[in-house]
């Protein structure tokens, strides 16, 4: 079926389409008027210990090794327990997190916080940064302070920023979904509402067939016509 066919078979079909229509709208509506998703990030960088540091001056800066990014690693993959996120839904922080090594550097852990408000993303955002920097600590519980890898919070978000980008594609993927379904359907109905009315003419025709006219039969040659003198 061409453009112009399904335009014929929606206008046939267009309280059908109306009423697959409004439903769409009123779900794209719905999901543009929730809240969010909003996001804040903060980043905390691990620190090689003290006494290691001793080597190069005492600047820690200086003296990045391996033990490091495998510590960076295995607080990232701490704090992304459940028992973790259980224990930080318990004490109010519901908003979902990420802990990761940050791409360009692996002593620096990227936290980032996902949710419908955002003054309680910026508050897990808090939490789960607080629960890197404890977490640090407490796997290193039996060493002296001055040989523990330390850590600093290089950046937070003071504000949780609305994910625009990712709500735009939310509301078009239900109007997308919606106006397939509002399109589709008519010209299902209209396609097989069609082809019934062919079945059903095919069966009359041949319930019914179509008497022909008989031609007349050739006069005979030195016979007289059919109607006489």
């Amino acid at each position: 079926m061409d453009v112009m066919g399904w335009i014929g078979a929606l206008r046939r079909r267009w309280i059908l389409v109306i009423v697959l229509l409004l439903p769409t709208l009123f779900a794209a509506a719905a999901v543009a008027a929730q809240p969010g998703p909003y996001q804040a990030r903060s980043q905390v960088a691990l620190l090689p210990s003290k006494e290691s540091s001793k080597l190069v001056g005492g600047n820690p800066f200086l003296n990045f090794t391996g033990s490091v990014f495998t510590t960076a690693d295995l607080v990232s993959q701490e704090v992304m327990a459940p028992q973790v996120g259980q224990r930080l839904s318990a004490r109010g922080f519901l908003s979902s997190y990420q802990v990761a090594d940050d791409p360009l550097d692996g002593t620096v852990l990227d936290i980032t916080v996902t949710g419908n408000s955002p003054s309680l993303v910026l508050r897990t955002l808090g939490a789960v940064t607080g629960a890197v920097r404890s977490t640090l600590t407490a796997v290193q519980g039996n060493v002296k302070p001055t040989a523990q890898i330390t850590s600093i919070v290089l950046s937070t978000d003071l504000q949780a920023a609305l994910m625009v980008t990712h709500k735009a594609r939310k509301v078009l993927a239900v109007l997308g979904a919606g106006l397939a379904i509002t399109i589709g359907l008519p010209l299902l109905v209209d396609a097989i509402a069609a082809r019934r009315n062919r079945d059903d003419a095919d069966e009359d025709a041949g319930r019914y067939p179509v008497a022909r006219p008989r031609a007349p039969e050739p006069a005979m040659d030195g016979a007289p016509g059919r109607h006489g003198r």
